[in-house]
């Protein structure tokens, strides 16, 4: 497939993505999808290099429904996974206006909700604005919906630094294109000869200003900045600098680095969907640690219990053993009277005590 060829799907994906919300939070459908694109579009759409008819976008969006996009639409709308695909802001606009259309229906009554039809959608971007060459981004993204999770270093550093080099490889390309004698006069041969700060202001200060609005171009230098400082970012920083990338290209009408960050976009996705998957198994493991320990400190409580219930019950044992002995001792002892005499001067009596005799088998002849 031709470079203008992948434009042109990348271009329909984004304006199907826009419009498969319905109202109701679920998939328009294959039938209805088709029929909200085309009151959306101009009949001449236009785009970097190439331009197409409004019957060809049809007969396309037609093909990559039925291969399995459709699909794709119906999971990501359940999902609420449709922003990564939408990238033109005319595109975020349509896209914005249906999800406050599902927010509305959801405040109506009961009554009300049954008057709409199941996968109605509403739109209210201007159809001729898509007739722009190349659509201005707005300077702001739009919301992000992962989490602001800190992410590991490993993965930042797996990101950023393609993102700058796709990103400086779009600028020389476009360069190359708009204004060679800027190459000629640095002595840039290759993409790599210069930093992206240094391509962005050099498109910056040409005369006229190619673009009506070069938010993108400016944001850029943060992606730049936040590669080579290795400044940690969160989770919904990573998207946002992402999707600043995403926007340049776009603005650049530099397709194959678009593509190229999307993809890299749908490995991130991924990879945040994996580890979340492998925290949620992680905190349940640690849930049952933390039972485990608890029971195993009760348990240990409990056999410090016993074991001064028996240390003292010994105690009590070894304690009455004394006093039996004694009382026993005392009962075949001397009595005091018979120590010291009578009363009458009379030598007392010795007191008979049990006598055992052991009589030798040879004493008795």
């Amino acid at each position: 497939m031709s470079t203008n060829n992948k434009a042109f799907d990348t271009y329909i994906r984004s304006v199907a993505a826009s419009h498969a919300l319905g109202t109701n939070g679920l998939f328009v459908g294959r039938k209805s999808l088709p029929k909200l694109c085309s009151a959306f579009l101009p009949d001449l759409i236009k785009l970097s290099g190439s331009q197409h008819t409004k019957q060809e976008f049809l007969e396309r969006l037609g093909e990559l429904l039925k291969s399995g996009f459709a699909a794709e639409l119906d999971k990501r709308t359940s999902g609420d996974t449709l922003l990564p695909l939408i990238l033109w802001d005319t595109h975020h606009e349509a896209f914005s206006a249906a999800k406050k259309a599902v927010k509305a229906k959801k405040g109506k009554s009961p009554a009300e909700n049954e008057g709409s039809e199941a996968g109605e959608t509403t739109t209210t971007a201007d159809p001729t604005a898509a007739q722009e060459s190349i659509p201005s981004p707005s300077s702001t993204p739009p919301p992000l919906s992962p989490p602001a999770t800190a992410i590991p270093f490993v993965l930042q550093h797996a990101v950023l630094p393609p993102l700058q080099c796709l990103l400086e490889d779009a600028c020389y390309s476009y360069i190359a294109k708009k204004f060679p004698h800027i190459l000629l006069q640095k002595s840039w041969t290759l993409p790599q000869a210069a930093e992206l700060n240094a391509y962005t202001r050099e498109i910056l200060a040409a005369q006229p200003c190619p673009f009506p609005d070069p938010t993108p171009l400016k944001n850029l230098n943060e992606i730049r900045h936040a590669a080579v400082h290795r400044i940690p970012l969160s989770e919904d920083k990573l998207y946002e600098l992402l999707e600043v990338g995403g926007r340049a290209a776009s603005l650049l009408g530099e397709w194959p680095a678009l593509i190229k960050i999307q993809t890299l976009k749908t490995k991130v996705q991924k990879w945040n969907k994996e580890m979340t998957s492998a925290e949620a198994e992680r905190t349940k493991v640690r849930r049952k640690v933390e039972l485990l320990k608890d029971r195993k400190r009760k348990i240990e409580a409990e056999i410090t219990t016993l074991e001064t219930i028996v240390e003292k019950s010994e105690k009590v044992d070894r304690k009455t053993m004394r006093r039996s002995k004694a009382e026993v001792e005392d009962h075949f002892a001397w009595s005091d009277e018979e120590k010291s005499g009578n009363e009458d001067g009379k030598p007392g009596r010795l007191v008979s005590r049990p006598r055992i005799f052991i009589v030798h088998p040879h004493s008795a002849s």
